[in-house]
């Protein structure tokens, strides 16, 4: 039997860390914390401004700067915990996704802003863009002037606004596991209007950001067959909500595709504060052996 040896070993290995564990995305506020996110071999960089909630959305400056810095080559740090192999730069393994706040955002929005964060967009070349529902669990909402039709239902206006935004990503839909606080449609809706709509991502996320986690809202075996259901159907399913090291120990016999966090990687685990590198060396070790 051949043995494996120089780039093919190291394909075989490369596929075996990240068959075993999620993919860990990181939501940054700017440019520095984008590459600390890099150095810290982040699979999924994501723009938020926590400030502005949930799915914070940034400016279209700072999306532009944190889209040329994602596409900066990096010296990577070493100290990962895993056998994953050196390179001298994370170019090809990180993507950048993009937090696009709510759908009633937009229908508040002239157009001149609209268009902004078009440009941003086809600039920065996000691979995924994500908007929430908060706000629409009875209907839908009250067009502005750059903004038409007026959709009848939620996923009308979902999807209204996601034609606005062209280009090669994927959506991310994003179902609040605190839906009731965020009057937005359940999981179990959001995830029938995800595979319905062709999302490539269905995230499970917390609306209010008041120190619970997802685990406070969800049960695991509620979130099992939630996995079930989204690999049934080719679905990407994302996991986020103040998840700590020992949450994220809970969720991988789930098998998650995707863990996402932000204030699990901070300065004192304060998602306000700026990124800390060693945070998110720690956690990748702690996704790679649990």
């Amino acid at each position: 039997m051949a043995t494996l040896r120089g780039p093919c070993l190291l394909c075989v290995e490369l596929f075996f860390v990240i068959s075993v564990r999620p993919q860990l995305l990181v939501s940054v506020r700017n440019a520095d914390e984008a590459l600390s996110a890099k150095r810290g071999r982040v699979e999924i960089i994501d723009v938020k401004e926590p400030l502005h909630g949930s799915l914070g959305r940034a400016d279209a400056e700072t999306i532009l700067s944190i889209g040329r810095a994602v596409s900066r080559p990096v010296q990577l740090a070493s100290d990962c915990g895993s056998s994953e192999f050196e390179s001298g730069n994370w170019q090809s393994r990180s993507c950048l996704s993009l937090a696009l706040g709510e759908v009633l955002d937009w229908h508040r929005e002239p157009a001149d802003v609209l268009c902004s964060y078009q440009n941003a967009i086809q600039v920065a070349r996000p691979a995924y863009l994500k908007l929430g529902l908060a706000g629409l669990k009875n209907g839908s909402a009250t067009a502005s002037p750059g903004i038409s039709p007026v959709a009848s239902t939620w996923e009308g206006a979902w999807t209204a606004i996601r034609t606005l935004f062209t280009g090669d990503h994927q959506w991310v839909a994003v179902a609040y596991a605190d839906s009731d606080r965020a009057h937005s449609p359940t999981v179990a809706e959001v995830c029938e209007a995800a595979i319905a709509t062709q999302c490539r991502v269905l995230l499970l996320d917390t609306y209010l950001k008041d120190g619970t986690t997802l685990l406070d809202w969800q049960s695991l075996g509620d979130l099992q067959k939630l996995r079930e259901k989204t690999q049934r159907h080719g679905l990407l399913l994302a996991l986020a909500g103040r998840v700590s090291v020992e949450v994220a120990s809970k969720l991988l016999p789930i098998h998650p595709d995707i863990i996402g966090v932000r204030g699990a990687v901070c300065h004192g685990g304060e998602r306000k504060s700026s990124i800390d590198e060693q945070r998110i060396r720690h956690l990748r070790m702690a996704l790679s052996i649990g």
